[in-house]
C-alpha cells in the first residue's frame, strides 16, 4: 500500500473517531469534535487533493456505519465536503509572470523557469469558507420551512425548551430571550465552524511546516485582500435585513454576520501590517489579541477597519517584505 493512502486511511479513520466522540458527552468530546477536521487537512495539504478526498470518504462511511446516517450525513456536511473543496482551491497554483527575485518574498516557490509561483490567494480561501457558511444557512432555512415558524421558529421552540429546563426560567421571560437571540444564532453557529476549519487548518499548516510536508508556503495574515464585492454582498444583507420582516430579514441578518468574517480577517490584515512597522511588533500583537479575546467588542472595529480597507487600501501604505514576517 503506498504511504499515502495508507495515512490518508489512517487520517480518515481518526477524523471520523473525533466526529463521533460527541455521543460520550462532556467538554472533552464537543473538543474533539472541533478538531474533527485537523486530520483532513493534515492530509490534504499535506499529501495532496486525490489523498484528502479518499479520508473523507473514509470518515463519512466510518461515522455512518457506527453512529448512523444522521451523523454521518453531519460529517460529510460538515467536515469532509468543506475540506474537500477548501483544500482543492488552497493547492491551486499558477506561474507568475515575476521573477522570484522581484517579489521580495523569500518564502515564494519558484517555478524551473525561475518565476515565482503564484498561489490561491487567502483572501478567496476566506470568501470560499464563509459561501460554504452562507450555503448551509440557507440549505437549513429550505428543511425547516414546513415548521411552525420556520427555522427560527425552530430555534425558538429549542431555545424555549433549554432555558425552562436547565435554569427554571419561566415561560414568557424564556420566550423572550429565545426571541432575541434566535435571529442571529444561525449565523453564530457558522461563524463557530469557519473559526474552527480556519483555526485547525493554521495547526494543520503550521505542523506540516514543521517537518518539512507542507505543498504550499504559508500564508501572512497582513497578505488578505478580499475582493471588492465582498462588501457590497455585506452592505446588501445589512439594507435588507433593517428593511425587510419574517423571512427575509432573518436570512439577511445571519448571511451579513457570515460575510462580516472575511472582513474581519481583512481588518487584521491591516493590524499585522501596522505591526510590521514596529520594532515589537510580537508584543504588540499579543496584547491586542489578548483585549480581542478578553472583551469580544473591539471585533466590530477591526470588521470596519476592514471595510475600510477595500475603500483606502491601508493595508497597503503600512506592509513591508522580509524574511522576518510572521506567517500562519
Amino acid at each position: 500500500m503506498p504511504a499515502s493512502l495508507m495515512f490518508a486511511c489512517v487520517g480518515g479513520v481518526i477524523s471520523g473517531l473525533f466526529h463521533i466522540s460527541i455521543l460520550m458527552g462532556g467538554l472533552g468530546a464537543v473538543i474533539l469534535m472541533y478538531m474533527s477536521t485537523l486530520p483532513l487537512l493534515l492530509v490534504g495539504l499535506g499529501l495532496g487533493f486525490r489523498p484528502v478526498v479518499i479520508a473523507g470518504a473514509i470518515g463519512s462511511g466510518l461515522t455512518t456505519v457506527i453512529a448512523g446516517e444522521w451523523l454521518g450525513l453531519s460529517y460529510l456536511a460538515l467536515n469532509a465536503v468543506p475540506v474537500v473543496l477548501l483544500v482543492r482551491q488552497a493547492l491551486l497554483a499558477r506561474q507568475s509572470a515575476v521573477p522570484a527575485r522581484q517579489t521580495g518574498n523569500t518564502a515564494d516557490q519558484t517555478s524551473p523557469t525561475g518565476n515565482a509561483i503564484e498561489w490561491y490567494p487567502p483572501g478567496l480561501l476566506l470568501c470560499w469558507l464563509a459561501g460554504l457558511g452562507g450555503l448551509a444557512i440557507l440549505a437549513a432555512v429550505l428543511l425547516a420551512a414546513r415548521q411552525d415558524g420556520g427555522l427560527q421558529g425552530l430555534i425558538i421552540s429549542v431555545l424555549v425548551t433549554m432555558l425552562r429546563g436547565t435554569v427554571a426560567m419561566a415561560e414568557g421571560p424564556a420566550m423572550e430571550a429565545a426571541a432575541t437571540v434566535a435571529p442571529m444564532i444561525p449565523g453564530m453557529v457558522a461563524i463557530s465552524w469557519l473559526l474552527m476549519v480556519i483555526g485547525n487548518a493554521i495547526l494543520a499548516q503550521g505542523a506540516l511546516l514543521r517537518f518539512h510536508r507542507n505543498l504550499r508556503p504559508s500564508m501572512r495574515i497582513a497578505d488578505v485582500v478580499l475582493p471588492p464585492w465582498l462588501t457590497v454582498a455585506l452592505v446588501i444583507a445589512i439594507v435588507v435585513a433593517v428593511l425587510a420582516d419574517g423571512a427575509p430579514r432573518f436570512v439577511a441578518v445571519n448571511i451579513a454576520i457570515v460575510a462580516a468574517l472575511p472582513i474581519f480577517f481583512g481588518g487584521l490584515a491591516v493590524v499585522h501590517a501596522l505591526a510590521e512597522r514596529i520594532p515589537a511588533r510580537a508584543v504588540v500583537l499579543g496584547a491586542f489579541y489578548v483585549v480581542l479575546m478578553l472583551f469580544g467588542w473591539p471585533a466590530l472595529i477591526v470588521v470596519g477597519l476592514g471595510i475600510i480597507e477595500q475603500w483606502v487600501g491601508l493595508r497597503r501604505r503600512f506592509i513591508r517584505t522580509g524574511p522576518d514576517q510572521e506567517e500562519v
